[in-house]
C-alpha cells in the first residue's frame, strides 16, 4: 500500500454590515479548525487500482447564510439568515477500485459522509407580499449523513468509438427527525457514444451523443417542500468539433445541441420548477482560435 496524509488549519474572520430597521449593524464572526486526509492506494499487476480515503473537514457560514432577509430576485423566493450558524464539520470515507486495460476502463466510488451541523435551506411556508405571495426559506443547521455511489465505464468499440456509461446515486438522511432531505440530486444515468478521428492534414473531429436520464426523486419528506418531485426524464445531447490548422494556427470550430428533441421537463434541483418548465432546445456555435 501508498500512503498519504495531510493537514491543514484555516482561520476565517466575516465582517459584515446591515440595517434593521434604522440601525446599522455590524456584526463580526471569526471561525477556525483543522482539516486532515489519510489517503492509501494499492495496485495488483497492470490494470487494478483500489483507493481508501478517510477525512474530516469544514466550513463556516457564508453571508448569505447568516444574514439573508428578504426576497432573493434571482431564485424568486423569501430567504431568512440564520445568524447563529456555526461552522460545518463532516467526517468522510470513501473506497474506490479502477480497472483499466486497451479494450475498457472501470471507475467505482462508493462514500459516506457525517455532517455536523450541516448547513441547508429549509421551505418555511409561503409569505405574502405586496409583490405577490413567494416561497419561503430559511438557513438551518442539522445533523446529516450522506452515502453514495459514482460509477463510470469507457469501452474501446472500435479505434475511433468509445462507448460511455455513467450512474451516480446519492442518499441523505437528517438525523434529527429521521426523514430525508430536501434539495437532495436525483439519480442519474448517462450513456451515450463518442467518435475521434484525426487525419494526415494535421485535422481531428470529435463528436458525441449521448443520453440523460434522471429518476424521479423518490425519497424525499412529503411535509417539507411546497410540491412534489417533478418526474423523470430522458434528455439528447449533440456535440461536434473539427479542430485544424491555418497558418500554423490552431482553429476549432464547435457546435453543441442540448435537449436534442425539445423535451418538455423540469429538474427537482432547479427551484425555478415550483414556476416554469426548464429550458428547451439550445443550439450553440463556438469559434476558438489558439495564439
Amino acid at each position: 500500500w501508498d500512503f498519504e496524509t495531510g493537514l491543514r488549519y484555516d482561520y476565517v474572520r466575516i465582517d459584515a454590515f446591515y440595517y434593521q430597521g434604522d440601525s446599522l449593524q455590524s456584526p463580526v464572526r471569526k471561525f477556525d479548525n483543522t482539516s486532515a486526509t489519510l489517503g492509501a492506494t494499492r495496485s495488483f499487476g497492470h490494470h487494478w487500482l483500489l483507493k481508501l480515503n478517510l477525512g474530516t473537514a469544514w466550513r463556516p457560514p457564508s453571508i448569505s447564510e447568516l444574514y439573508s432577509n428578504g426576497l432573493h430576485h434571482g431564485a424568486a423566493a423569501i430567504e431568512a439568515g440564520n445568524s447563529h450558524l456555526n461552522l460545518e464539520q463532516s467526517n468522510s470515507i470513501q473506497f474506490g477500485g479502477q480497472y483499466k486495460s486497451k479494450r475498457f476502463s472501470l471507475n467505482l466510488d462508493l462514500y459516506h459522509m457525517y455532517f455536523n451541523n450541516y448547513i441547508y435551506l429549509k421551505p418555511n411556508g409561503v409569505e405574502l407580499t405586496i409583490k405577490g405571495a413567494f416561497p419561503s426559506f430559511v438557513y438551518q443547521s442539522i445533523k446529516a449523513n450522506y452515502s453514495g455511489i459514482d460509477f463510470n465505464l469507457d469501452l474501446h468499440v472500435s479505434q475511433s468509438i468509445i462507448y460511455h456509461l455513467k450512474y451516480n446515486f446519492v442518499r441523505a438522511l437528517n438525523l434529527i427527525d429521521r426523514t430525508f432531505l430536501v434539495g437532495i440530486p436525483a439519480d442519474r444515468l448517462r450513456n451515450g457514444f463518442s467518435y475521434y478521428k484525426k487525419f494526415a492534414t494535421e485535422s481531428a473531429l470529435n463528436c458525441s451523443i449521448t443520453g440523460d436520464y434522471v429518476f424521479k426523486q423518490s425519497r424525499y419528506d412529503e411535509n417539507a417542500d411546497y410540491v412534489s418531485p417533478p418526474s423523470d426524464y430522458l434528455l439528447f445531447n449533440l456535440e461536434m468539433n473539427y479542430e485544424f490548422k491555418m497558418k500554423e494556427k490552431n482553429i476549432q470550430l464547435a457546435i453543441t445541441i442540448d435537449n436534442l428533441l425539445n423535451k418538455t421537463y423540469r429538474d427537482y434541483m432547479n427551484r425555478f420548477r415550483y414556476f416554469t418548465d426548464e429550458m428547451g432546445r439550445n443550439i450553440g456555435f463556438k469559434i476558438n482560435y489558439k495564439f
